[in-house]
């Protein structure tokens, strides 16, 4: 009997499709029959690093996936090449690809910040504490991106540093 039929990609999965920073995937990739010639670089895989694909009978194949640090797209997919790799008898292998996976690796940064009022100054300083409780300084924080504070513990903080004080008054800070 002579075989003609080629390999089927039975599955191609990733275990999270939405990797943030600090996570790791794993790569599922199924076969129909046992495959050889294949190699972890036969996958394409933007946006990440995929350095190897093991497997024990050469029909199921797992790997790990790390995004790039750094990094924020949201539309990308795996693509594994058609003919490279085949069967025991020759027959080439067709392409496949996974779902979409989202790479959200970039931490929020703060892009500005701004004093938008303050009370209880005098004479152009803030008094730490006084009888009154101390002065208030209101500020905008402006982030990159949409984030989401939780201040469920109470306000939320952002330290700031003094930097440079201007002769006109001005106050130049930066975040710590």
């Amino acid at each position: 009997m002579v075989d003609t039929e080629a390999p089927r990609v039975d599955n191609f999965t990733l275990s999270d499709t939405a990797l943030k920073i600090g996570d790791n995937a794993t790569v599922n990739l199924g076969f129909s029959e046992v495959v050889i010639e294949f190699i972890a670089a036969d996958i394409t895989n933007p946006n990440g690093s995929l350095p190897s694909m093991t497997s024990s009978d050469n029909i199921t194949w797992t790997g790990t996936f790390t995004p790039t640090a750094n990094t924020e797209v949201a539309s990308n997919s795996f693509s594994l090449g058609s003919s490279s790799y085949t069967d025991l008898a020759g027959n080439a292998g067709p392409s496949a690809t996974t779902a979409n996976y989202e790479v959200e690796t970039w931490a929020p940064t703060v892009s500005s910040v701004e004093i938008t009022r303050g009370t209880g100054m005098q004479n152009n300083f803030l008094n730490a504490s006084d009888a009154a409780g101390g002065d208030v300084l209101t500020l905008s924080v402006i982030f990159r991106e949409s984030v989401i504070i939780d201040n469920a513990s109470g306000n939320p903080t952002l330290t700031l540093a003094v930097v440079q004080r201007q002769p006109d008054g001005d106050i130049y800070v930066r975040r710590q």
